[in-house]
C-alpha cells in the first residue's frame, strides 16, 4: 500500500462528516424560513390588518418558532420518532435558555462598544448567530436525535 492512499480518508470517515454538515445546513435553512415567516407575519400584521407592530411582535414570534420546530424535527434532524410533546418541552426550554443567551450576549456588546444602527444590526447578527453555533444547535441535535433502544425488564 503507498503513501496517498494510506492518508486519504476512507469513505465511511467522510460520510458522518457530509451528514453532520448537510444536517447543520438544513437547520440554518430552517432558520432562515423560520425568520422569513416571522417578518411576514409582522408586515401581514402590520400592512393588511393594520395591527400596531406591538401587537404584531408576539404572534410572529410564535409563527417562527413553530416554523423553527417543525422545520428542525422533520426536515433538518429528520427526526421520525420521538414523542412529540417531549421533543416540543426541550425544545421551548432550550429556546428560553436561548432567548437569555441572545439578551445577555448582546446587552454585553452593546454596553462594551458604542452601536450605531448598522453595527447594533451586525452586533445582534453575530451574537445570535453565536447563540445558534454554540447552544442552539447543539442542543437540537440531542432534542430531535433518534430514540435509543427501550430497555425491558
Amino acid at each position: 500500500m503507498d503513501m496517498v492512499s494510506t492518508m486519504q480518508p476512507t469513505p465511511s470517515a467522510k460520510a458522518p462528516a457530509l451528514t453532520r454538515f448537510t444536517t447543520f445546513a438544513r437547520s440554518a435553512l430552517t432558520g432562515g424560513a423560520a425568520t422569513l415567516a416571522d417578518l411576514t407575519v409582522i408586515a401581514f400584521a402590520t400592512g393588511v390588518l393594520h395591527a400596531s407592530p406591538k401587537a404584531a411582535n408576539v404572534p410572529a414570534l410564535l409563527v417562527g418558532a413553530v416554523v423553527q420546530f417543525f422545520g428542525n424535527k422533520h426536515f433538518a434532524f429528520r427526526a421520525r420518532g420521538g414523542d412529540l410533546r417531549r421533543q416540543a418541552a426541550l425544545f421551548v426550554a432550550a429556546e428560553a435558555v436561548a432567548l437569555v443567551l441572545n439578551a445577555a450576549l448582546y446587552h454585553g456588546v452593546a454596553s462594551a462598544f458604542p452601536l450605531v444602527p448598522a453595527t447594533a444590526v451586525l452586533a445582534r447578527a453575530i451574537t445570535t448567530n453565536l447563540v445558534f453555533l454554540l447552544w442552539s444547535y447543539p442542543v437540537w441535535k440531542r432534542v430531535f436525535a433518534a430514540p435509543g433502544p427501550r430497555l425491558t425488564a
